[in-house]
């Protein structure tokens, strides 16, 4: 495999991500797919030990380039940019630092559906997001919420919410640059740049899947400020998008329909954990909205509520 062109390549994102690094790589490097496949990894400052680590792996593995960034470039859009710019691949595969694949068949998951799949529309592809060992009620239910065990097709003739139609995520997630032509990413978005790029192939015609096959492990137990903050982010870059507008129906279902998703967890914990269910659903609530109607707040409050500097939208 090692003296092959790579056929795909696997961009890994990361900062001061050792241990996620030191769980995902012996995963990462053996992946059940016939395919010659490069790893990419861009490091944007870490201290931690990460950029040691990958050196040595890379010392054993011809498969693997380290690239380094100093933390003041790194930049969701732009960074993801150079490792699709450096990628000797077609197929694209990028993977957030802190993910990590649960099983050889991460990969062929991904690239299954562009390479022999029934639909000949799909360009892109995402994984199955599993809450980690450990995370709080939060992070269980949301997580479980965006990343079901059911497979769907995205695209814009299909009957579905904004939120279904557009939602994707680069956390892990696979593109066919032939089809969906570099630059990938929209460097006018500091945060939402898979929402910008999925809106981008969408209102094309084509589509994206969402691959339940393909799992990593991937959460954060947010406080209820860091909550507020990323929704309110969120929805700047929705509306921003045209996805989201203030009077938009779609969202209430899909509150109703998270608040159900949620009921088969919460039945199963504690009454503390379904107060803090409340109280961060409150939270996430509260930010959407002023993010939505973010134009008659002061300047000084936009500032502080926003997490990538959205707040100059």
């Amino acid at each position: 495999m090692n003296d092959l062109r790579p056929v795909v390549s696997i961009v890994i994102v990361s900062k001061d991500g050792l241990q996620y690094l030191r769980q995902s790589f012996p995963v990462i490097l053996s992946q059940s797919t016939n395919l010659p496949y490069e790893i990419l990894l861009i490091d944007s400052g870490s201290t931690d030990g990460s950029v040691a680590f990958v050196e040595r792996c890379a010392a054993t593995d011809a498969r693997i380039r380290l690239i380094q960034i100093p933390s003041q470039e790194f930049h969701h859009a732009r960074t993801r940019n150079l490792g699709a710019e450096l990628a000797k691949g077609r197929y694209v595969a990028f993977l957030g630092g802190d993910a990590v694949p649960v099983d050889s068949g991460w990969l062929a998951g991904l690239l299954e559906p562009l390479r022999g799949g029934d639909d000949p529309l799909v360009v892109a592809t995402y994984a199955r997001q599993v809450p980690r060992a450990g995370a709080n009620v939060v992070a269980v239910c949301r997580t479980g919420y965006n990343y079901g065990a059911t497979a769907l097709l995205q695209g814009r003739d299909l009957a579905m919410s904004q939120k279904e139609r557009y939602h994707f995520s680069t956390v892990s997630c696979c593109l066919d640059t032939v089809r969906v032509v570099p630059p990938l990413f929209d460097p006018t978005y500091p945060v939402g740049e898979d929402i910008a790029l999925s809106r981008r192939i969408i209102d094309a015609g084509s589509r994206i899947a969402y691959v339940p096959e393909s799992i990593v492990a991937h959460s954060h137990d947010y406080s209820g400020w860091d909550l507020m903050r990323r929704y309110y982010d969120n929805a700047v870059i929705h509306q921003r998008l045209s996805i989201f507008a203030p009077i938009d129906t779609s969202l209430g279902g899909d509150g109703m329909r998270y608040w159900v998703s949620s009921m088969s967890v919460l039945r199963r914990r504690s009454f503390g954990d379904l107060a803090r269910f409340v109280f961060g659903f409150g939270c996430s609530a509260i930010g959407l909205q002023m993010g939505l109607y973010r134009r008659w707040l002061p300047s000084t409050v936009r500032r502080a509520l926003s997490v990538y500097w959205t707040a100059n939208d």
